[in-house]
């Protein structure tokens, strides 16, 4: 039952999509200034029919190729075999399975949150419903950067790079560090939404960027440390 948990917000995204559906013009301009801070021109209007099922519909297919990648093995014809091999196919998730189907339904989550924004804005909603989804934002960063440690090597989340998957002290050390900055990104988002709601969104871009940088860069280092001070 569990692992059907993270269809529930694509799910609530089509219903979402059915209420709304009725209230939306047959051609609509989303008004996204309260999430930036600066003034975007925009390029046309949007068909109701994409306002009301494009990310749906994106969600919907991110999820099936997730159900379907989780239960490749390797390696595969055209994939990299550091990235894809027995050791970190389909096997691989079963060593940490509770946490990838949080990890899958954060996702789902999120593009829940994107779609009522979206359909917020095409519905010329009040600027707080914003500050709400940011906020909800980094509470979901701040849930995924709680359960990263949690994640062994595998092809499909973490920090998959052709170092941290052949070195599980790196991987460990990576995703430790990834976690807590995780969290701590979540923590400025929710701070921004209060005291700067513009600039919320776009420092959650990049503040979840530099957490992927820092992350690797000194998870790796410390794990080259721990091997040379670690007797032979």
């Amino acid at each position: 039952m569990r692992k059907w948990m993270s269809g529930v917000p694509i799910a609530g995204a089509y219903a979402l999509s059915a209420a709304a559906y009725a209230r939306l013009a047959p051609e609509v301009q989303p008004d996204f200034s309260p999430l930036l801070p600066v003034r975007i021109a925009a390029e046309g209007p949007v068909p109701r029919v994409a306002v009301a099922f494009l990310i749906p519909t994106i969600a919907l297919g991110v999820w099936l190729l997730l159900a379907f990648a989780v239960r490749v093995r390797g390696p595969v014809k055209g994939i990299p075999e550091w990235w894809l091999n027995e050791k970190s196919g389909a096997a691989s998730i079963s060593r940490f399975e509770p946490t990838y189907e949080t990890i899958l339904f954060s996702v789902a989550a999120l593009f829940l949150l994107m779609h009522a924004v979206f359909v917020a804005a095409s519905l010329g909603a009040s600027s707080w419903i914003y500050q709400v989804a940011t906020i909800i934002l980094g509470l979901g960063f701040i849930a995924v950067g709680n359960v990263m440690p949690r994640v062994r090597p595998n092809w499909i989340v973490g920090l998959r790079t052709k170092r941290t998957l052949s070195d599980s002290s790196a991987w460990t050390m990576t995703h430790r560090l990834l976690g807590a900055l995780m969290i701590a990104a979540g923590a400025i988002v929710i701070i921004l939404s209060i005291v700067a709601p513009r600039y919320a969104l776009i420092s959650s871009l990049v503040t979840l960027l530099l957490a992927f940088v820092f992350a690797h860069l000194f998870g790796t280092r410390a794990a080259d440390a721990r091997a040379k001070t670690d007797p032979a």
